[in-house]
This record gives structure tokens, sequence and C-alpha cells, in this order.
């Protein structure tokens, strides 16, 4: 301890600033480590749940809005069956390149049973949009779908 003593106070200052620096310097490379191994936790919780829930939110609006919007349009003669017709093809097109990059992705096991009955639902779902096409094409204001949820049917 008489050593320290012995020592003038301006080495003292230099020396317990340099450790504080060398402190704060390490402290600075971990939290540069912290934060990169964050950034990219974050990165996999977008790539793996919010992309794949905004593909989703497509395929769904395509079905909900886009299709259900031009049957309505077509029924109240709002636009002709020929553009209506074209607005659910496009409308089949986005919806099968969205589920294609959903779909494409790693899933875990619960997922893929829900994934596989969605693809059953889709199939089913596709066979009335081939219906409803050929309606728009023959000039039906009128369209009757069979639902096996709801036997007795919709009308648009």
């Amino acid at each position: 301890m008489s050593r320290l003593n012995d020592v003038r106070t301006g080495p003292k200052l230099v020396g317990g600033f340099s450790i504080v620096a060398v402190l704060c310097g390490i402290v600075g490379v971990v939290g540069m480590f912290g934060m990169s191994d964050m950034q990219r936790y974050t990165h996999s919780i977008y790539e793996d749940r919010v992309l794949p829930l905004e593909q989703i939110k497509m395929v769904s609006d395509q079905y909900t809005v886009t299709i259900v919007d031009a049957t309505h349009k077509v029924r109240d003669g709002a636009t002709s069956w020929n553009n209506a017709a074209e607005t659910v093809r496009q409308a089949r097109r986005s919806i099968a390149e969205q589920w294609s990059a959903y779909a494409s992705r790693e899933v875990s096991g619960d997922e893929q049973e829900v994934l596989a009955e969605a693809e059953r639902l889709r199939g089913q779902a596709d066979e009335a949009l081939d219906e409803l096409e050929a309606a728009f094409r023959a000039g039906a204001r009128t369209f009757v779908f069979s639902n096996p949820n709801n036997p007795s049917g919709a009308v648009y």
C-alpha cells in the first residue's frame, strides 16, 4: 500500500481511467455480440412467423375480398362477366403464388397436419372457383354452389 502512496496523482488518474476505459470496451464488445444475436433471432422470427402470416393473409384476402367482391359486382350488374372472370383468374394466380411460398417453408409436425387439411380444403375451393368461372363465361348472374358444411348451398 505504501508503494501506491509514493506514486504521484497524475499516473494514478491515468491508471484509474485506463481501467475504466478497458472495462467499458469489454462491456461494449459483449453488447455488440448480444445485439448481433438479437438481430439474428429477430430476423428468424420475421422469416418463420411474420412472413407466413402475411402470406396467409394475402390468400385469405383474395378469397374473401377479391373473389366475393367480383361475384357481388356481377350479381349487382356493376361489372361484366368477362371482367369478373379475369378478376377471379388474377386472384387465383395470386393465391397460387402466395400459397406455394407458404407451403414451401419448413413446418413442424402439428403445423404439417393443419397444412394438409388446408390443402384439402383449398382443393374444394378450387373446384368451386372452376364452377364460378364457368358460370361467368356462360353469363350467369346468379350462382348456386354446394358447400359440404352448409348443404343447402349459398346464392351469389
